[in-house]
């Protein structure tokens, strides 16, 4: 019986050893205002990947994942970067975002980057202004755990940029792209294209969302 509880112990432990690890980034302050909130979302976030439900390692501390942040010389909120904060910090997977105050609310956009590939792999926007510890619970769970659904555009530039929560996430090809990835849910969508006014608006993924985007001419 000791022999066989010893052989169990150490089959769960090589299982928690094929976790794949994760580093909560710093979430970035947009307006100022709101430093305390997101440093708040962060240490929470990092409890939530911690716990043993989770399917991931935590890897890096707040120190070290601040000395790694202050030393990038980039933005984490672009994927690249935050794939190399993740390679810096030994960590298979990041999670970086940011946050603002509107009213009596705040809004995050949190994401999910693969630090090997360097692609943004789930994306999360949301509001509320519920205790910033019980928020992060929610979050994660959602950025983790969620059904992700795609967005198609069509679009009437044949080129140009897209760009989804503030982060550039693909072009437009021939008028046509498709973003995959998008927790169900509100998102910002941008779009960038040369001889056109830049196009903000908000919309709703609901599993496979078709967009038709009519940009207005520059004149």
């Amino acid at each position: 019986m000791r022999i066989a509880a010893c052989l169990l112990a150490l089959t769960t432990l090589a299982y928690a050893d094929k976790k794949p690890t994760i580093a909560v980034l710093n979430i970035a302050d947009l307006d100022g205002l709101s430093t305390k909130a997101a440093d708040t979302l962060v240490v929470a976030l990092r409890a939530s990947a911690s716990a043993k439900s989770s399917a991931y390692t935590v890897k890096a501390g707040a120190k070290e994942t601040e000395a790694a942040m202050m030393t990038a010389e980039c933005s984490a909120q672009t994927p690249s970067c935050a794939a190399k904060l993740g390679q810096t910090l030994g960590a298979d997977y990041t999670i970086a975002g940011e946050l603002e105050k509107r009213g009596k609310n705040y809004v995050v956009t949190l994401a999910l980057v693969d630090s090997k590939t360097k692609q943004r792999l789930r994306s999360i926007r949301d509001t509320s202004s519920a205790d910033p510890k019980k928020w992060a619970k929610k979050l994660y769970t959602k950025l983790v755990d969620s059904d992700a659904g795609s967005l198609a555009i069509v679009a009437n530039a044949q080129d140009g940029e897209v760009w989804i929560d503030g982060q550039l996430v693909g072009a437009l090809f021939q008028g046509k792209t498709n973003i995959t990835g998008l927790i169900n849910g509100g998102h910002k969508l941008g779009i960038r294209a040369k001889g056109y006014r830049p196009l903000d608006v908000e919309i709703t993924i609901e599993w496979a969302t078709k967009q038709m985007v009519l940009l207005e001419p520059e004149p």
